[in-house]
């Protein structure tokens, strides 16, 4: 059509429709999270990539959601530590285990019963099926 931004904007003020300022235009362009769920999230192990793929968003945002709550980064050790399952204590991984491999319950099911998040339930299975194969 060949249209300038003024001539579109000339256009929708001569037809009465209201044009957006630019502070409601950024406003709208704002993710709207559910902090308190990337919170647990977090709190439970997961990481921020991890949450991040979850909602479909970048690193940095759920960085800065995690800042503006005032939680702090994990450090390498316990990231390395989480990835490798250590922070799950014996007994709970032994529960785990036999709630999905004798059992056969779904990963929602053994976070319901163990209070553990999914997706560390998932990753956990994952990796312990690997070692037992």
């Amino acid at each position: 059509m060949g249209l300038s931004p003024q001539r579109v904007w000339q256009r929708l003020k001569k037809n009465q429709i209201k044009v957006r300022t630019s502070e409601e235009a950024r406003e709208n362009r704002k993710l709207k999270l559910p902090a308190k769920q990337i919170i647990e999230m977090y709190d439970q192990g997961l990481s921020i990539n991890d949450i991040a793929a979850e909602f479909d968003c970048s690193y940095t945002t759920i960085y800065k959601y995690l800042c503006a709550s005032g939680k702090k980064r994990r450090s390498t050790s316990e990231s390395v530590a989480l990835s490798k399952g250590s922070l799950l204590n014996a007994s709970t991984c032994k529960l785990i285990l036999k709630l999905r491999f004798e059992l056969g319950l779904t990963y929602p099911q053994i976070a319901n019963r163990t209070g553990i998040n999914e997706y560390i339930i998932g990753d956990f299975c994952r990796k312990s099926k690997t070692i037992m194969n």
